[in-house]
């Protein structure tokens, strides 16, 4: 249904890309007619404000250009007043310009009143009738020049007048200067620079001159070549008007180049959004499609461990049966032979439970369903219990197992106790496994790295260690260096994949180096926070004897003498290292020493008081001889590496001579038998459906001295605690009719609405063990959660622990007829 709705979904987004992708193209090709249809006329307003402002220039121009031309016939009037008809070509202003092709006039004449001319300058014969000019030139209001023009066979020519008069005033002509219309052309044709103007000097209708470059084109097309209407501009000098036009063709030109531009910069947009369109719904497309890979890797890793929870439900419930009839089968007292059959028996069921333990893992962690449970944690008592767990298995291979943990024994740091202890369980007993002979050590330290805290534990062993080209698929599923290794020493190869898995989860990572034959070191770096750490001499402090000597180490073997004098250090003790040589000299008030030093020197530490043996060594051998025989001298203690730090303080504290301050040291077995008095008569309530786990269960129960009643569902248990008081209930979570969970939902309503009946403790005894399952438990109001299978033992711890919580029969009994006498 979620892949269907992310499609349906993704198919949403497609159809919105696309639907806004076509709404901005359609808003630019809007855009884009409304600029075609505006675009001509918007060409065409700027080629004729650009054309006012040429015809103002070419005007202007045209008129300083003619101003030159006054200049010269005022001049050469002067001149013809002071030198009469004798004025030569020289006494004009012709040699005003750098060439005579830039002289603006064609001819400068003198004429009479009559219009004759009687100099010409320069000298040529430029034919003209200018009476009228001259005519004009006698009613001129004053002396100044004036234009004109005048006819001829070439055509209309413009003309620059000034009066010429005598020395008495009398009107004696006229200074005539006749402009050339190729200057006027030149000038029109320079200046007009843009193509699309045609500009046109005009006098009385009549066409003076007009720009080359236009001009041949304006007479191929004809009429049609020019836009209609013009521009023009008034020339006062010429007493003429400047008319600009604007060409067709160069105008339509323009326009089509501005459109083109236009379109360019339209497709080049649409292309832009189109492609943006085209990646953006293939990034949403990825974006569900990894999505959609992520959530169905997700659920097949739910569907892989909700597989592999229904299989270890059902792989606990009969190994329920196997092992707990091999713990009743220990009691019948049977042979030598038939105890090592059961004990193979049972180590194998543990083996396979083991290894469902470690595949069930996996599968949480694959289905990212492992949370951590952060909290302060005493380092150094995780590291030491785990330890303490894998000293039997370690002695029993005859592997030496040290403990060097450079942590104050009250240093606390935020961590998953649970997860670090497995992680720790699964690399020291990696190394353990994997040492055929030697020694495993555990060293632990705090360390700062670029401002961080780092919690830094490492196992170094001296076992068969590992290829190069091997340590890169060592943390692969199933995976073992030697292929040989799995028959050899057994095992999931699962164990370091969910170490790192675990390790990375809580922030830290896993690292390792090897040498083949010589052993390997798996180092463990965990970034630690909130760090509580007090003095070194933390533990009993008060309690501790001062001593006033140092306590004497004698050892041969440097790594328990290192792990020895870290104890110390941290428990505030001086010590002294001791020479061989100087054994023989020993005097002090406690004397430390291994089995080696011991069995050179057994006479002399057996006169010497107190004296403590650290001892490496518990192979069946050393048992029944030497350590028995060092167990019954009265002044040596024995202890076994790895020692933990409040031993090492008990025994400073008393001296090494008082046998009660080991007591509890040796004590192999967590529950005595004589702990059974408080089980005696116990009532508990049994909810079970599978018989054969009833029969194991009842048989425990007989063994335990319990008064066990059994039912096979939730109802059954429900009408039990009606009608029966129990000290504690046994509730299997998945049965018939009515499951574990409702049953306990319904008791502690039962509970809740009468206020004479105290809570009964409920277990639940359940072959389901994931988070999930044991927080439902929880939930449920049930108080604590037992996986199967269940040893007589933990189930032994069990009972004990919440009989000790619970209060009396009498005590019960005499509140109820407390609250009794209150009603």
């Amino acid at each position: 249904m979620r892949s269907a709705a992310k499609t349906t979904w993704l198919q949403r987004k497609s159809v919105l890309i696309w639907g806004t992708w076509a709404v901005v193209v359609c808003m630019l090709l809007s855009l884009v007619g409304l600029y075609v249809f505006s675009a001509r006329q918007q060409v065409q307003d700027s080629a004729w404000a650009e054309a006012d402002a040429e015809a103002k220039l070419v005007a202007l121009s045209v008129q300083a250009r003619t101003q030159h031309v006054d200049d010269i016939l005022v001049h050469t009037r002067d001149s013809f007043e002071r030198y009469g008809p004798g004025l030569t070509e020289k006494d004009a202003l012709l040699k005003s310009k750098s060439s005579s092709a830039d002289v603006p006039y064609l001819a400068i004449l003198i004429v009479n009143t009559a219009g004759d001319a009687i100099l010409s300058l320069p000298s040529n014969d430029f034919q003209a009738d200018f009476s009228k000019i001259a005519e004009e030139a006698g009613t001129h209001a004053d002396d100044g020049p004036f234009a004109a023009s005048v006819a001829t066979l070439l055509g209309h020519f413009f003309v620059r007048a000034v009066p010429l008069r005598f020395a008495d005033g009398t009107y004696a002509g006229a200074v005539v200067g006749v402009l050339d219309p190729a200057w006027l052309k030149n000038t029109l044709t320079h200046l007009a620079a843009p193509d699309d103007l045609v500009m046109t000097i005009k006098q009385a209708d009549a066409v003076i001159a007009r720009n080359f470059r236009t001009e041949s084109a304006a007479l191929v097309q004809g009429a049609d070549a020019l836009m209609p209407g013009h521009r023009t501009q008034s020339i006062p000098s010429l007493d003429a008007v400047l008319e600009v036009q604007l060409r067709r063709d160069v105008l339509a030109q323009k326009t089509n180049q501005a459109l083109e531009f236009l379109v360019t910069v339209v497709l080049l947009a649409i292309s832009c959004l189109t492609l943006g369109a085209i990646w953006l719904q293939r990034a949403v497309s990825q974006t569900i499609e990894s999505v959609l890979k992520a959530e169905l890797a997700n659920r097949s890793a739910l569907i892989k461990s909700r597989f592999l929870a229904n299989m270890s439900h059902e792989l606990r419930t009969p190994m329920t049966g196997v092992l707990g009839a091999v713990d009743l089968l220990m009691d019948t007292q049977p042979t030598a032979e038939q105890k090592n059959f059961l004990d193979l028996i049972r180590r194998s069921g543990q083996h396979l439970m083991g290894i469902l333990n470690d595949v069930l893992d996996i599968s949480r962690i694959d289905a990212y369903a492992v949370t951590l449970d952060v909290r302060p944690t005493l380092v150094l008592d995780v590291i030491e219990d785990v330890v303490q767990m894998l000293m039997p298995r370690a002695h029993l291979q005859g592997v030496a197992l040290y403990a060097q943990i450079e942590l104050a024994d009250t240093t606390r740091v935020d961590a998953d106790a649970f997860r670090l202890t497995q992680i720790l369980t699964n690399l020291i007993g990696n190394a353990v496994k994997f040492t055929p002979q030697g020694h495993v050590q555990v060293k632990a330290s705090l360390k700062k790295i670029d401002d961080a805290d780092i919690l830094e534990i490492r196992v170094t062993d001296t076992g068969i260690g590992i290829e190069q080209e091997q340590l890169a698929h060592l943390f692969q599923h199933f995976y073992q260096a030697d292929t040989t290794a799995s028959r050899r020493f057994g095992g999931s190869g699962l164990g370091l994949v969910i170490s790192k898995e675990l390790a990375e989860l809580m922030g830290g990572q896993i690292s390792v180096t090897s040498r083949l034959r010589q052993g390997s070191c798996f180092t463990l770096s965990l970034p630690v926070k909130n760090i509580q750490s007090h003095a070194a001499q933390s533990m009993d402090e008060a309690a501790l004897s001062p001593i006033q000597q140092p306590v004497f180490l004698c050892f041969q073997d440097d790594v328990l003498r290192q792990s020895m004098q870290t104890h110390l250090d941290w428990l505030g003790i001086t010590w002294q290292d001791c020479a061989e040589a100087q054994w023989k000299d020993v005097t002090s008030e406690l004397v430390i020493f291994d089995r080696s030093t011991y069995q050179k020197f057994c006479e002399l530490f057996q006169c010497h008081s107190p004296c403590v043996l650290i001892d490496t060594d518990l192979s069946s051998h050393h048992k029944e001889g030497a350590l028995h025989s060092v167990g019954q001298v009265h002044n040596i203690t024995v202890l076994n590496e790895p020692v933990r730090r409040k031993d090492i303080a008990a025994l400073i504290r008393t001296r090494g001579r008082s046998p009660d301050a080991l007591a509890h040291l040796e004590s192999k077995d967590p529950v005595q038998s004589s702990n059974l008095a408080p089980l005696q008569h116990m009532k508990i309530l049994v909810a079970e459906d599978n018989v054969v786990t009833q029969k194991i269960l009842q048989a425990f129960m007989r063994s335990l001295g319990c008064d066990a009643s059994f039912v096979l569902n939730g109802r059954a248990a429900i009408d039990a605690m009606c009608v029966e008081t129990f000290d504690l209930v046994l509730m299997d979570c998945h049965m018939p009719e009515v499951d574990g969970y409702t049953a306990t939902q319904e008791i502690r309503q039962m509970e809740a609405s009468d206020p004479l009946r105290r809570r009964t403790p409920i277990l639940a005894l359940t072959a389901a063990t994931t988070d999930a399952d044991v927080q439902r438990c929880l939930d449920a109001g049930m108080d604590e959660v037992c996986s199967k299978p269940i040893s007589r033992q933990d189930l032994e711890a069990k009972l004990l622990q919440w009989q000790s919580r619970a209060p009396t029969r009498d005590e019960a009994e005499a509140t109820q007829a407390l609250f009794a006498q209150d009603t």
